[in-house]
């Protein structure tokens, strides 16, 4: 994972947004220190990208299960409203993330 916070600060900001991607799909989001800070910028960074993509139903799902996994309940709720709105093809894809959500079952 050292390599990963080492990414959020390169000079290359594609790498930095590859990183804080990463870093939330492995859950790893308390960071501390400078580490905190650039994980604070390059999640900015990430965010204003999805951004330019408000019209785009698979960008604000994704940006839905960004928001999700970051903690900010209220903004994915929002994105993915947004996705479904823009995609309505999209619904099937909510379907696996709650039953990822809800655990395996026996």
């Amino acid at each position: 994972m050292r390599g990963l916070t080492q990414a959020l600060s390169d000079p290359v900001r594609s790498v930095r947004v590859g990183a804080v991607l990463s870093l939330v799909n492995l859950r790893a989001v308390r960071l501390s220190g400078e580490d905190a800070r650039h994980f604070e910028q390059a999640k900015s960074e990430y965010l204003a990208r999805a951004a330019i993509h408000a019209d785009d139903g698979p960008e604000q799902f994704n940006l839905g299960i960004f928001e999700l996994l970051t903690g900010d309940l209220q903004a994915a709720a929002q994105a993915f409203e947004i996705s479904l709105w823009l995609d309505p093809r999209l619904a099937a894809s909510y379907s696996k993330i709650t039953k990822g959500a809800s655990g395996p079952r026996n």
